[in-house]
């Protein structure tokens, strides 16, 4: 087994098989669920979602539009909740509405499941992820001729994140 750390801290395991020419992956972050604050659980597991709705490349097919249209909706979304705590429930609807407007328009952007895509046209499979008290995980299995490619893809996951469908997941989680 080959171990080093990079500059950034990042740490990496090799273990050498060379019986298949496959090489298999794990992204392990060292935060779960006991990192979540008091009272908001779900945080950890709602992130591993969120991870692979792309970046600002991948999942979009016009970054440039979609941002606004997401700042947008975080923007209705804290005028709801202080619409309802207001009690005020025509403001709210009218809110409500504008605001299912915009996640629409901004759906129309959305490349859905690229990430996903590219491992499998690139002949990647197993690609899933899972998240429990003290970890979360990310892996899949690439042929061996696409190291670069996967460091690619798991760099642009952690440095560049767009929580697209932020409101969508939100719900479903």
């Amino acid at each position: 087994m080959t171990k080093f750390t990079l500059d950034n801290g990042v740490k990496f395991l090799i273990l050498e098989n060379h019986q298949a020419p496959v090489v298999s992956f794990v992204t392990y972050a060292d935060v779960g669920g006991v990192d979540e604050p008091e009272g908001k659980t779900g945080v950890a597991h709602f992130l591993e979602h969120l991870a692979f709705k792309g970046t600002t490349r991948i999942g979009t097919s016009n970054y440039q539009a979609e941002k606004p249209l997401l700042e947008r909706l975080d923007r209705l979304d804290e005028q709801i909740q202080a619409a309802k705590a207001a009690g005020n429930a025509q403001t709210t609807a009218q809110l409500q509405e504008t605001f299912t407007r915009t996640e629409a328009e901004a759906s129309q952007l959305v490349r859905q499941n690229e990430f996903g895509r590219i491992v499998e046209t690139a002949g990647g499979v197993s690609l899933n992820a899972a998240t429990s008290a003290d970890y979360t995980q990310y892996f899949y299995n690439f042929p061996a001729n696409k190291l670069e490619l996967w460091m690619s893809l798991e760099s642009e996951r952690f440095l560049d994140p767009v929580f697209r469908e932020f409101y969508k997941e939100r719900d479903v989680i």
